[in-house]
């Protein structure tokens, strides 16, 4: 037992993490659990690795990215303290292990599901301000395989291994994925574009590279500059164009994740979670997370007036009356009166009213 979780399996070993698979109330999950180290100082460090995981899991809830159900400090049968994260269980396993591994081209039907579905998570990955080191096949997880199976980031880590650890495994070289600018160790978010224009590439070819034969990677990033581009008959054209613009080489002409999310091939595809969101429930288990202004304007979307919206979307008259009198009863008369006089209040709430998001209302639980 992992606090209230019973163990069934270990799923993934590596140098400082374990997996298991684990199940509570009949839901099978992920978790991951800090290994001891002797050196106390790397101890820390990695403490503080996991600390970050956990915040950047907190703010980047979203369907396509991998969701975090708890953390917690587990303390094991040698009373050594150990941190925990689990995580929702990705049945489908990782693309390496399922296309990549055995060299199995996927549809390009499904590649563009599964490229709309990163594109988005990067999207607010971006918004958020989280960084990820780069995209490839061990960090993208699928869920709901059963179903068709949704593609979402499965790592948010500073620790270079895969969701499933398997870092003592044979794996692709990660410098394969890497954009040319790191050699100039520049970071900006074209980087994550370029890896997922490799990622793409692979799923349609079956494994194949497009700037490398060589898979070992040795010396790939000092050759990048002068290897061409290697195209493949079984692309279609306009998958083709797609790719080659994620591979620009000069980041400053290279397609950026917004003008990807306005580019018509991907957005046909994010317009139908867009159409369900707006004229259907689906889209609590497809979308929840908000698409920006900037899309909207850019795709022409139409947003549904605030009249509307269903009531778990809007801020209520009542509500805010029942606050009020509440902030009464507490003995706060003046804040009262300066919230009647506030006569655009409310008006101000339903301009920020969301089909994406719910208004919950609940009692303060923090310090009076």
């Amino acid at each position: 037992m992992i606090q209230n979780y019973r163990v069934i399996m270990k799923i993934g070993e590596g140098k400082t993490v374990d997996v298991y698979l684990a199940i509570k109330d009949n839901k099978c999950v992920a978790i991951k659990v800090q290994k001891m180290l002797e050196d106390e100082i790397k101890m820390c460090y990695l403490s503080q690795a996991f600390i970050e995981e956990i915040s950047a899991l907190e703010k980047a809830r979203h369907p396509f990215i991998i969701g975090l159900i708890e953390s917690f400090l587990w303390e094991d049968e040698n009373h050594n303290f150990r941190w925990c994260i689990v995580l929702e269980n990705a049945d489908g396993g990782d693309l390496y292990e399922k296309y990549w591994s055995p060299k199995r081209k996927v549809s390009e039907k499904q590649a563009l599901n599964w490229a709309a579905q990163i594109i988005l998570a990067l999207h607010h990955l971006h918004m958020q301000g989280i960084k990820i080191y780069e995209i490839k096949p061990q960090n993208i997880v699928i869920v709901g395989e059963n179903l068709g199976g949704i593609a979402k980031i499965g790592d948010l880590r500073h620790i270079k291994e895969d969701y499933f650890g398997r870092s003592n495994t044979k794996l692709a070289s990660t410098s394969l994925y890497f954009a040319p600018e790191i050699l100039q160790k520049r970071d900006s978010p074209l980087m994550d574009v370029w890896s997922l224009g490799i990622l793409m590439y692979e799923l349609l070819t079956g494994g194949e590279h497009p700037f490398e034969d060589n898979l070992n990677g040795k010396n790939y990033l000092t050759r990048l500059p002068r290897l061409d581009y290697r195209q493949n008959p079984s692309i279609s054209p306009q998958f083709k164009e797609l790719i080659q613009l994620m591979l620009e080489k000069d980041a400053s002409k290279r397609i950026s994740i917004e003008q990807l999310m306005k580019d018509p091939f991907i957005k046909r595809k994010i317009d139908v979670y867009i159409d369900e969101m707006i004229f259907g429930e689906q889209i609590t288990a497809v979308l929840s997370g908000q698409i920006t202004q900037d899309y909207k304007e850019g795709a022409g979307q139409v947003v549904q007036p605030q009249a509307e919206l269903p009531l778990k979307h809007q801020f209520e008259e009542n509500k805010l009356a029942e606050l009020i009198a509440r902030i009464k009863e507490d003995g706060h008369q003046i804040l009262a009166d300066l919230i009647i006089k506030d006569e655009e209040l409310l008006q101000r709430l339903k301009q920020n009213q969301d089909i994406g998001h719910t208004v919950e209302w609940n009692r303060f639980q923090g310090v009076n």
